[in-house]
């Protein structure tokens, strides 16, 4: 039993000295790998149309100027997800000398506003410059409420396809008036009081109106509770026998 004994004390004892043993040794490659570790290369990967490898080199630049073991991996992460068009980073270190960073870039759905675009999580972000977008539609509304807007707006637009319209603008102002702008020129005037089910109301008249009838349409007022006015384009006089009220 003594024997037994004393050789699980010196087994006990060997571990210790074992993990003191790799403490001193880590302790020794981080003091000295900034010479006999240093990264070498700053590898940049992912499908770019808004970013340049360049530019995310440089923002992780000043955290690569340490070793390649005591290297921040999260702080390059981080670093690199302030840049606007950085939707997803990864980083991680390639042995012997290698930092790889894989970038997912953002992609645009929406405008938000006069310099904001909107992903298609939608989610903001702030491009220096968006003037290359003017094409996407635009969404304007009262700030925190866009990923909000951005999910009425995917309704709208699906209420919209089967009659081949599409949204150019969608406004809410501060009162959570809504108005809506078509492709071809027609305004939406929806209010305050249930837009959504005011716009549901136009939306199932439109094949009553009929595409004739609607490329004429200049201005829909749809604040009334039955149903809703419509203002015509300059020297349009459509006939139109029936009923709009739904």
């Amino acid at each position: 039993m003594e024997g037994l004994l004393d050789k699980t004390g010196k087994f006990g004892i060997g571990l210790v000295l074992l993990f003191v043993f790799c403490l001193l040794a880590w302790q020794l490659i981080k003091t000295y790998s900034k010479d006999f570790m240093p990264i070498r290369y700053v590898r940049v990967s992912g499908v770019f149309q808004h970013l340049g490898k360049q530019e995310i080199k440089q923002v992780i630049e000043p955290f690569v100027v340490t070793d390649f073991v005591s290297a921040n991996l999260q702080e390059m992460h981080d670093a690199a997800l302030l840049l606007p068009w950085v939707t997803q980073a990864r980083v991680k270190r390639v042995w012997p000398d290698i930092i790889e960073i894989r970038i997912t870039e953002q992609q645009a759905a929406f405008r938000w506003g006069n310099t904001g675009l909107l992903n298609m999580q939608g989610q903001l972000f702030n491009p220096q410059d968006v003037s290359d977008f003017s094409t996407l539609a635009l969404i304007k509304g009262p700030q925190g409420h866009e990923h909000k807007l951005f999910k009425i707006m995917q309704e709208l637009i699906s209420d919209l396809k089967e009659q081949s319209l599409q949204i150019k603008k969608f406004i809410v102002n501060e009162r959570r008036s809504w108005t809506i702008v078509l492709e071809k020129g027609m305004q939406l005037q929806l209010g305050r009081r249930e837009p959504a089910k005011n716009f549901r109301r136009f939306v199932n008249t439109l094949q009553v109106l009929g595409h004739e009838k609607i490329e004429l349409i200049e201005n829909v007022d749809l604040r009334y509770p039955n149903g809703y006015s419509i203002t015509w384009k300059s020297g349009a006089t459509p006939n139109f026998i029936g009923s709009l009220n739904r």
